[in-house]
């Protein structure tokens, strides 16, 4: 036979559950912000250029990068030979003028960052 006591453990047990399930379900619905990849470039004191940017959330595992770099309204330049994997900075030693704008483009590889068969994805 269940005491009064024993049914108020159960309530507040149910009580708990109920509330943890509510919590889920707003962290579910959480709203995520739309970001690009924020491509910054920064000067170093020593020379050349700190070009970093952005990982984003729903980025694939096998995911690398391409930079090329584009100066005073001229053709853009590729400036790695090779995916750059497991980081998102590349140091351009050879940046000069004012007016230079870099770029990352995205790429899957299935297992290899020098898989020359890489998938563009949107950047």
């Amino acid at each position: 036979m269940k005491t009064i006591r024993d049914r108020g453990k159960w309530l507040h047990h149910a009580a708990a559950v109920m509330m943890l399930s509510g919590l889920v379900a707003r962290a579910e619905e959480r709203q995520r912000e739309k970001l690009g990849r924020g491509v910054v470039a920064v000067p170093r004191p020593e020379g050349g250029v700190l070009v970093s940017w952005r990982l984003l959330a729903d980025d694939a595992k096998g995911i690398g990068f391409h930079v090329s770099r584009r100066t005073e309204g001229g053709m853009a330049v590729k400036l790695t030979e090779e995916l750059l994997a497991g980081a998102t900075c590349y140091v351009d030693v050879a940046a000069e003028g004012e007016d230079t704008r870099w770029k990352g483009t995205a790429h899957l590889y299935d297992s290899n960052p020098r898989d020359s068969a890489a998938r563009d994805v949107d950047a």
